[in-house]
């Protein structure tokens, strides 16, 4: 889903690109998306 969103054609891409960020912002990332993903299936 992050390659597609991002327009990568290889998950290698994806993996170099976000080695580049903290874990910590890539967790406040992942724990926003999984939040809008749940609230999107709740909300219809």
């Amino acid at each position: 889903m992050i390659s597609e969103s991002l327009g990568h054609t290889s998950i290698r891409t994806t993996q170099i690109y976000l080695k580049g960020f903290e874990l910590a912002d890539r967790t406040r990332v992942n724990r926003l998306n999984y939040a809008y993903i749940f609230s999107e299936k709740t909300s219809g």
